[in-house]
C-alpha cells in the first residue's frame, strides 16, 4: 500500500511538471539508467578483473621470489660444496709435504682467503686476507705429534691416543686410523660456546673443522696422520652477509629482521648463524652443550645450542627442512623463528661427502630466510601498482561520465527548449485569441512537427482574421439594412396613421395584427383590438366580416 501510494504520488508529481522538465527528466532517465547499469556492470567486471590480475600477479611474483630464493640457496650450497672439496684437496696436498716447519709455514701462508671484517674508524667494512687454516698438525703412527703449527707459529707438541679424546673434543687421530688409505676424516665443528651475553658484549665464535688423513712413505708404510683445522670464519663468510631484505649484501645479517641465512650439518646442528649462541660449542668443562627443546625454546637464554631436528616446538617445518636436506632435496617452507618472526625459508643441501665410507652423502644444508613482508614486497608493490592504475582508470571514467552527463543535460535543455518555446508561444497566442486579441504570426523555425504545428496555427489565425473581417463587414451591412428597414417602417407607419382609409392587417390564423387610427375612428373603437379575430373588431358590421375570406 505504501509503495502504491508513493508511486501514485510520484506519478502525480510528474504529471504536474512542465513539458520542458518532462523532456529533461525523460532524457536523464533514458540516458542515465543505461549508463548506471553499464557503470555497475563494468565496475563489477573490472573489480573481478583487477582481483584476478592482482592475485595472479601476486602468485606469479611469489612463485618467482620463491624460485629466486631457492636458487640462491642452491648457489650458496654449491659454493660451500666446492669450498669443502678444495679443503679436502688441500689435505691431500699437505700429505705430500714433508713434516718440516718451513714447508708447513709456506703452506700456511699460501692458503688464504679474503674476508670482510669489522668496520674501520670511518665505519667502512674492511676486507683482509685471512689464512684458511688455523692449525696444521702432523702425528706419527704412535700418536706423537711431530709438528703443530697454530697461527703460523709452532706450538707445544702433544700425545694422541687411539682411546683418549683430546681436551677440545677432537678424536681425529683415532678416527683417521680407522679409515682406508686415501680416505679423509671430517670432524664436526669444534669451538667454545658463545652465550648470548658474550655475543652482545662483542665476543665472536672461534671454531674449527678438522680434516685429516693418513700419510704413507714411498715404500707404502704408514708414516702418520696429517690434519688441517679449517678456520670457521671462512664458512661464516658464505652466509654471514646474505640478506633477503632491501639490501642484498650486509656486513652482518640481523637476526631480529628474519632476513638472514644459516648453515647446519647433517646432524641438524647449527654451523653458521647470526645468533652465535645457537652454534653448538664446548662449555667451560669441555663438554658439548645440549640442544634446547620443549618449553626451553621459549626461554632462549643462549646457554644451549640449536638443532633443527629438535626444533619442532618452534615450528613443525624445521625438522622437515632438515630431513629434506638429508634426502638431497631443495625447496621452500613457511616457518616462525624463536623470536616469533614469520618468514619463508628456502633450503638446499650441501652435497659434499668426504672420502669416508661412514660419512653421509650430504654434509649439511644452507637456508635463506625472508620475512613474510619482505618476501611479498614485490608482489604487494605490483598489487598496489595495479590497484593504483585501476583507481586512475576509474577516476578518468567518472570524469568522462560527469562530462557526458553535463553534455547530455545541455543537449536535453536545448532540445526541450526548442520544443517547449514554440508551444509556449502557441499557448500565449491562444490565450490572446481567447481575450479577443489576434496576435501577429508566429515565426516558423525548421521543418519538424513543431514547425508544422506553428505554420498550421498561423494559417488558422489568418483564416480567423479573414472571417472576422468578413463578419464585421456583414454586421456593418446588416446594421445599414436594419436602419433602412426601420426608416421605411416608420414611414409606412406614419402614412398609415395619417390617411383617412382604415387599414387592418391579419396573420395566417385570421387574427388582427395591426390597425390604424382611421379604423378605430370609423368603427368607433375605444382602443385598438389586436390579436383577436376580425369578426370581433367588425362586430357592428357583420356583412363586412363575412366578405373577408
Amino acid at each position: 500500500m505504501w509503495c502504491s501510494a508513493k508511486g501514485t504520488a510520484i506519478l502525480a508529481a510528474m504529471m504536474k511538471l512542465t513539458l520542458h522538465r518532462k523532456i529533461l527528466l525523460a532524457f536523464l532517465l533514458l540516458a542515465l539508467i543505461p549508463l548506471v547499469v553499464l557503470i555497475l556492470t563494468a565496475s563489477h567486471s573490472l573489480d573481478s578483473v583487477e582481483t584476478l590480475v592482482r592475485n595472479e600477479a601476486t602468485r606469479a611474483l611469489d612463485d618467482q621470489a620463491a624460485r629466486g630464493l631457492t636458487l640462491r640457496a642452491q648457489q650458496v650450497a654449491l659454493q660451500v660444496t666446492d669450498f669443502l672439496n678444495r679443503v679436502e684437496s688441500d689435505v691431500d696436498a699437505l700429505a705430500l709435504v714433508g713434516p718440516g716447519l718451513a714447508a708447513y709455514r709456506q703452506f700456511y701462508q699460501r692458503h688464504r682467503r679474503d674476508l670482510w671484517t669489522d668496520n674501520d674508524e670511518q665505519g667502512h667494512p674492511l676486507m683482509r686476507s685471512i689464512p684458511l687454516y688455523s692449525e696444521l698438525v702432523f702425528v706419527d703412527p704412535q700418536g706423537r705429534e711431530k709438528l703443530r703449527l697454530r697461527g703460523g707459529q709452532p706450538e707445544v707438541l702433544r700425545q694422541h691416543s687411539r682411546h683418549d679424546v683430546s681436551h677440545d673434543g677432537s678424536d681425529f687421530f683415532a678416527r683417521t686410523l680407522d679409515l682406508n688409505r686415501d680416505d679423509v676424516y671430517v670432524s664436526a665443528l669444534i669451538g667454545r660456546h658463545v652465550s648470548r651475553q658474550q655475543q652482545l658484549a662483542g665476543q665472536r665464535y672461534r671454531g674449527v673443522i678438522r680434516f685429516s688423513r693418513k700419510v704413507y712413505t714411498v715404500q707404502g708404510q704408514l708414516a702418520g696422520v696429517v690434519m688441517l683445522a679449517l678456520d670457521h670464519r671462512h664458512l661464516m663468510e658464505f652466509t654471514r652477509h646474505i640478506s633477503s631484505g632491501a639490501t642484498p649484501f650486509v656486513l652482518d645479517a640481523r637476526y631480529d629482521e628474519g632476513n638472514y641465512a644459516f648453515m647446519f650439518d647433517h646432524d641438524g646442528w647449527m654451523v653458521v648463524h647470526p645468533k652465535l649462541w645457537d652454534i653448538r660449542g664446548l662449555d667451560a668443562a669441555g663438554q658439548r652443550v645440549e640442544a634446547f627443546e620443549g618449553e626451553a625454546v621459549h626461554r632462549d637464554d643462549g646457554s644451549r645450542a640449536y638443532n633443527l631436528f629438535k626444533a619442532g616446538q618452534i615450528h613443525a617445518n624445521y625438522p622437515v627442512v632438515a630431513q629434506q636436506v638429508l634426502s638431497g632435496h631443495s625447496g621452500i617452507v613457511d616457518v616462525t623463528n624463536v623470536g616469533g618472526v614469520q618468514k619463508v625459508m628456502a633450503y638446499a643441501p650441501i652435497l659434499f661427502q668426504p672420502r669416508d665410507p661412514t660419512a653421509p652423502p650430504v654434509w649439511g644444508g644452507v637456508t635463506i630466510g625472508a620475512e613474510v613482508a619482505s618476501f611479498h614486497r614485490p608482489a604487494l608493490a605490483t598489487s598496489a601498482d595495479i590497484r593504483s592504475r585501476f583507481n586512475r582508470f576509474w577516476r578518468q571514467g567518472w570524469s568522462l561520465i560527469a562530462v557526458s552527463v553535463l553534455l547530455l543535460l545541455g543537449a536535453a535543455h536545448v532540445l526541450s527548449r526548442g520544443v517547449s518555446r514554440p508551444l509556449h508561444q502557441l499557448i500565449d497566442s491562444v490565450r490572446q485569441m481567447a481575450h479577443g486579441r489576434i496576435s501577429a504570426p508566429l515565426p516558423v523555425r525548421g521543418s519538424d512537427e513543431v514547425a508544422s504545428l506553428t505554420q498550421a496555427f498561423n494559417q488558422m489565425v489568418s483564416e480567423l482574421y479573414s472571417r472576422r473581417e468578413r463578419l464585421a463587414h456583414s454586421l456593418l451591412a446588416l446594421r445599414r439594412s436594419r436602419g433602412e428597414i426601420r426608416a421605411e417602417r416608420n414611414f409606412t407607419r406614419t402614412v398609415m396613421e395619417n390617411i383617412d382609409t382604415g387599414i387592418v392587417t391579419l396573420d395566417g390564423q385570421g387574427l388582427v395584427t395591426s390597425m390604424n387610427n382611421a379604423v378605430q375612428r370609423i368603427l368607433g373603437l375605444e382602443k385598438r383590438l389586436l390579436h383577436c379575430p376580425l369578426s370581433e373588431v367588425l362586430g357592428g358590421y357583420p356583412e363586412m366580416a363575412a366578405s373577408v375570406p
